[in-house]
């Protein structure tokens, strides 16, 4: 915590392995202080906070409703999605801001339900999707944006990691009674949130799901997705409208039928780990991320712009602009916390985390 800087008296709600992370970044946060953490079973949390050695000023409850009487400025719900809507609501009605775990919900209806409850008591929804406030993601979506340079066309990415036996057997990612959508929820969460920046938040038309592998219960383990977004709009730079017009030679567009709007993406428990994506724009500009969700390095993270200008020596040698952009010094789950803290100070709720 930061001196002088005005403190969001904080709370988490549930001792799972996330809020770990969760509580770490709250003490490096310069204008937030954990004061409580609650579990249903008072010895769990104890052994929690004690592992974590946390201060003992702050509360060890036995009861996610003794937490909601505290006076917080923000609940962080680190609980199972299953449980997400019913806690976010009430720590919404009881005046507290509210970060909660991805995936948000487990369903659209759900979503609405918690975006619902905040708007009314006038609190702040946040999901807990750490890589949209890492200051690399500003610089990626502000060529995103940039609609003079950027036409969003296509979209790759995978998200996966290779899970233990163990894993696959009791994890609470795998239990329809607490996280229903598996890798789906788990790591999918995070794909189309990058498909959505690099469409410029335009909302899809369709999506299509191939599910390779699940468990006895159903549970998503290996999935891949189609999403579309509808065709572009006739408003399109000089530059656009030259390029779809090409003669079909190599680094241009033909004249054939106009290339889908399209983001595919692939998320599993089964194969091993991986965490990038390539967005492309129709004048041949490429965004590309090898380490999405955790950097790589905290102090250094990277990016690449990339344009292909065509080939040479007979087809044997592209010819590529490539840059590669750092971003220095930023932990992005300790800017979370800042940017949530300061929205508790404030009083100003902001609406792009319930839009998007």
């Amino acid at each position: 915590a930061g001196r002088g800087l005005p403190q969001a008296r904080v709370g988490i709600l549930g001792c799972g392995a996330i809020a770990r992370k969760g509580a770490r970044a709250i003490a490096r946060a310069r204008n937030a202080e954990l004061v409580a953490v609650a579990s249903r079973d008072l010895h769990k949390c104890q052994r929690w906070c004690a592992e974590l050695a946390l201060p003992l000023s702050v509360a060890r409850l036995g009861s996610y409703e003794a937490l909601l009487a505290l006076d917080l400025d923000v609940v962080y719900v680190a609980l199972p999605t299953a449980a997400h809507a019913e806690w976010a609501s009430k720590a919404a009605a009881a005046g507290r801001h509210v970060l909660v775990e991805k995936p948000l919900a487990r369903s659209a209806e759900e979503a609405r339900q918690m975006v619902l409850a905040c708007r009314a008591a006038g609190v702040q929804l946040m999901d807990g999707l750490m890589f949209m406030h890492h200051a690399r993601f500003a610089k990626i979506r502000a060529v995103f944006e940039d609609r003079f340079t950027w036409q969003p066309l296509r979209v790759t990415a995978a998200f996966t990691f290779k899970a233990t036996p163990d894993y696959l057997e009791s994890n609470i990612r795998v239990r329809p009674d607490a996280e229903p959508l598996g890798c789906l929820g788990d790591l999918g969460w995070y794909l189309i949130r990058v498909g959505l920046a690099a469409f410029r938040w335009e909302g899809p038309e369709s999506v299509a799901t191939r599910l390779h592998a699940a468990n006895e219960a159903g549970i998503p383990l290996d999935a891949d997705v189609d999403v579309y977004w509808p065709e572009a709009s006739d408003e399109l730079p000089a530059w656009a409208m030259a390029s779809s017009a090409g003669d079909g030679c190599k680094g241009q567009a033909g004249t054939g039928p106009a290339a889908e709007r399209l983001m595919t993406f692939h998320c599993s428990f089964l194969h091993p780990w991986r965490q990038w994506y390539e967005a492309v724009s129709l004048n041949g500009k490429v965004v590309r991320c090898r380490d999405l969700c955790i950097p790589q390095r905290e102090q250094v993270c990277e990016f690449e712009l990339e344009q292909t200008i065509g080939t040479t020596e007979i087809d044997c040698v592209a010819v590529a602009d490539r840059t590669v952009v750092p971003t220095l010094d930023c932990a992005q789950e300790v800017c979370m916390w800042e940017r949530m803290a300061s929205i508790a100070a404030s009083g100003e709720r902001d609406p792009f985390f319930e839009d998007v």
